[in-house]
């Protein structure tokens, strides 16, 4: 037997070609228009909840949009499918590509090749969706973000997000992951829609946002209250169920990912470990320490509810199945050496899903990563969440298109191949093999990279299609 591991990574479907003019459609006819119909969809939903948000604001006398303290911004999306109210929220870098071995593939690194997002065949493939606009003057980003909403109001949070992505490194320890690659923008409040429209051409995404679920510590109230819980007490006086529940939100994002196969959505976790609420009375366990308020309202309580500290603590749409879920560790100078090297962030949040599966999929350096912010356009500042290990898993995941596109002759892989690609060679952490809390394991580029390469002949990547009864015989010595 060949005493060199082979790692065979097989992906049975269709595949889609691209040729070696950039920016060629990825589908044919038929699942384009299958594409336009969802996007046809998810725009009349939203025109028709536009207005009904209006009217639910003023009607509970909460506003639109508002912020939290941190950087972080809130907003009423509407109501899920129990009449109650969705609020969504943004979640609050050259040792972070250490961290990952992301920096192994750069000009000069151990693979020998140099990527950095600037290859043909991947140019206007990259986007985020977050909670405003990119400051696109920024001298990180050299014209390279384009925003194509018309989004007007700049956010730090988006724009420390868009840096960890593709900053160029005038700073050089701001560097971001894919420091020459182009990034498409738009603010989230019309995610669906135009994520449907963008699915046509985009193969990466990043979201670094989620639902309200939970405890959550609003630092913009005035007075000694500010922690608000957002459970359905008619569903569970103890618990958020939306912990773990697999939404309507979490289907949309399914769809859109099934009817465009090579574009992969990655999202974070969620910040939950942190946010546990006021703390328990010492005297009377049935209570907590201050009173709290219910939701984005004026009524409060004092009922003792779950910290939400430990597993299950995923809000909604971040167990969507088609998606990468990122959670977050501590940065690794040079890149851990042993899995006790690598530590859970506190506040990164755990799976299971409430029907099992594991999430997150996989994690990434966010704690204290420095980046871009909106105050200037030379500003930076250190921002912890995993809104930052998104990105940085986003812009290093993106560089393994470019790597795979300018090997074979423009050919994208499908999604399904990066998502398997990413987790069968990420390095293990936590529990020998995949568990709740870190997932596959952190990201590890230069593994990934190495079975794109396979310049040792130890590795076998294909995509293949099977027609119905056909079969498919493959010999691995």
């Amino acid at each position: 037997m060949n005493k060199n591991l082979i790692l065979t990574i097989f992906c049975v479907f269709a595949m889609s070609i691209v040729s070696s003019m950039a920016q060629v459609s990825l589908y044919k006819k038929a699942k384009i228009e299958a594409i336009d119909a969802n996007t046809q969809l998810f725009e009349k939903l939203r025109l028709e909840n536009a207005q009904f948000v209006d009217q639910l604001s003023k009607k509970l006398k909460i506003d639109i949009r508002r912020t939290l303290g941190g950087g972080r911004v809130m907003e009423l999306k509407g109501i899920n499918e129990i009449g109650e109210p969705i609020f969504t929220i943004s979640e609050s870098n050259l040792q972070a590509g250490q961290t990952t071995f992301t920096n192994s593939i750069y000009e000069g690194g151990k693979l020998g090749v140099n990527i950095s997002g600037s290859g043909q065949y991947t140019q206007g493939r990259l986007g985020i969706w977050d909670g405003g606009k990119v400051l696109n003057s920024h001298v990180e980003f050299g014209g390279r973000v384009t925003q194509v909403d018309n989004s007007s109001s700049t956010s730090s949070h988006s724009t420390h997000v868009a840096g960890t992505m593709i900053a160029s490194g005038v700073n050089a320890i701001a560097k971001g992951m894919a420091p020459s690659a182009n990034l498409k923008a738009w603010d989230y409040n019309n995610d669906d829609a135009e994520m449907s429209a963008a699915s046509k051409e985009l193969v990466v995404s990043n979201h670094s946002y989620g639902q309200v679920a939970g405890w959550v510590y609003n630092d913009t109230i005035t007075g000694d209250q500010k922690w608000e819980w957002y459970g359905n007490t008619q569903i569970s006086e103890y618990e958020d169920y939306k912990f773990g529940f697999y939404d309507s939100q979490s289907q949309s994002w399914d769809k859109i990912a099934f009817l465009a196969p090579n574009y992969l959505i990655v999202k974070s976790a969620g910040n939950k470990g942190d946010e546990t609420g006021p703390g328990l009375n010492p005297k009377d366990s049935t209570k907590t320490l201050e009173k709290y308020y219910l939701g984005s309202g004026q009524d409060t309580s004092n009922v003792a509810r779950s910290l939400n500290d430990k597993y299950d603590n995923l809000p909604t749409y971040s167990v969507a199945k088609n998606i990468l879920t990122v959670g977050a560790v501590s940065i690794v100078p040079n890149g851990p050496s042993l899995a006790s090297d690598i530590k859970i962030a506190s506040f990164s949040s755990w799976g299971p899903t409430d029907d099992g599966r594991i999430k997150p999929d996989i994690v990434g350096a966010g704690v204290n990563l420095f980046s871009t912010t909106d105050v200037s356009n030379s500003s930076y500042t250190f921002l912890s969440g995993t809104s930052m290990s998104s990105p940085q898993i986003s812009g290093s995941i993106f560089l393994l298109q470019d790597l795979y596109s300018q090997l074979n002759k423009g050919t994208l892989m499908r999604s399904s191949t990066l998502k398997g690609v990413v987790l069968h060679t990420a390095t293990d952490a936590g529990n020998t093999g995949p568990d709740y809390i870190f997932g596959w394991g952190l990201l590890n580029m230069q593994k990934a990279a190495s079975v794109i390469l396979n310049k040792e002949n130890t590795t076998n990547l294909e995509e293949k299609s099977l027609n119905t009864n056909e079969v498919f015989t493959k010999k691995v010595v």
